[in-house]
């Protein structure tokens, strides 16, 4: 029978911690209002979920280039990037924001461009260029 659990629960239930997503969120304000403590408190509930994230991007987006190692390292400054960016009066969970933030601090890692945005200045296939078209 497939499991129903959300991935969150799945994986904090796995090390044993019984950390719920309102007790993430919870955490997350803290570690945004200036506590340093909160937000190692914070990085130490979510770093098996980031190591699971860096594990598989690893192993299936980077071609052998980087290591699990290496993610998980930028997977902190994702962490640190989620806490600024969260904001406890929308729908989201931290988690949620955190895979979007986890995703994007890999494929930058790796070299991966993820958007029209990270493209060369002069790229001739720049959002909104004529001369773009006409090249094509």
């Amino acid at each position: 029978m497939k499991n129903l659990t959300p991935s969150w629960t799945r994986i904090t239930e796995k090390r044993g911690d019984n950390l719920k997503k309102a007790e993430l969120n919870a955490l997350a304000v803290r570690a945004r209002d200036g506590s340093e403590e909160t937000l190692l408190d914070l990085w130490n509930a979510v770093k098996g979920f980031v190591k699971k994230k860096a594990v598989y991007y690893a192993k299936n987006h980077t071609a052998g280039m980087m290591t699990a190692e290496d993610l998980v390292q930028a997977g902190f400054f994702a962490v640190y990037d989620t806490v600024q960016a969260f904001d406890e009066t929308r729908e989201k969970s931290f988690l949620t924001l955190l895979k979007y933030f986890l995703q994007k601090r890999f494929a930058e890692e790796a070299g991966v461009r993820t958007s029209r945005r990270d493209r060369p200045a002069d790229s001739p296939h720049k959002t909104g260029s004529r001369d773009a078209i006409r090249h094509l």
